[in-house]
């Protein structure tokens, strides 16, 4: 999304979470599209349009500063963690590359600027970020997106045990067909070149590939 001086306002959305954008959008539930453009008009804008306003009348030059006062209180920017940190507090957040709903790439960049300001090494102390591959919206997708998040919170703070690797699981009809593993961003899970792609044991975490 950018406005017409080419300037970015929001990231577009990461490939895998196709089959969602159609059924939310022109499938039988249409759910994200009709949700998105009654926040907008009753909660975001500032003067709020009116019940007439329609999605296509947003204007990418002019209306951003009317939602910067619902931005102050919804969007995570301040990096600023130290009191959460002085206090031994932990992070583990969690996000689905195929998430049709919350946009994944802003909780990367957020992740990134409180990188920036504590130092990676620092930051992984007290505040990791997985991604999960093919996970919808907090779960579902063709992902492995069947994860304890809460034990391993509990074991960071209670015993100082960090997740430097979760297991993943995909569930069919109650049964797991599928299990990988999830790594600390901005770790990703490497093939190790033998064995079942469904077995999370053949998997490594390791440093993405540079160019």
């Amino acid at each position: 999304m950018r406005n017409s001086k080419g300037e970015r306002l929001f990231p577009g959305e990461p490939f895998s979470g196709e089959p969602v954008w159609a059924e939310n959008l022109i499938g039988p539930s249409k759910l994200v599209l009709p949700r998105s453009e009654s926040q907008m008009k009753m909660a975001m804008l500032d003067p709020a349009p009116g019940p007439s306003w329609r999605y296509t009348m947003f204007n990418f030059d002019a209306d951003p500063p009317r939602v910067a006062k619902a931005a102050a209180m919804l969007n995570p920017r301040n990096p600023d963690l130290s009191k959460l940190r002085k206090r031994g507090g932990k992070i583990v957040q969690y996000s689905g590359w195929g998430d049709q709903q919350v946009n994944p790439f802003p909780g990367i960049e957020y992740y990134e600027t409180v990188s920036k300001r504590f130092g990676e090494k620092q930051t992984r102390e007290f505040y990791r970020l997985f991604m999960v591959p093919g996970m919808y919206h907090c779960s579902g997708g063709p992902g492995c997106s069947s994860a304890d998040w809460l034990t391993a919170v509990m074991d960071w703070v209670e015993k100082g045990v960090a997740p430097d690797r979760l297991l993943g699981s995909h569930i069919e009809n109650g049964q797991t067909t599928r299990t990988h593993p999830l790594c600390p961003y901005p770790q990703v899970a490497r093939y190790k070149g033998t064995g079942s792609t469904d077995d999370a044991a053949n998997f490594a975490c390791a440093a993405p590939a540079t160019k």
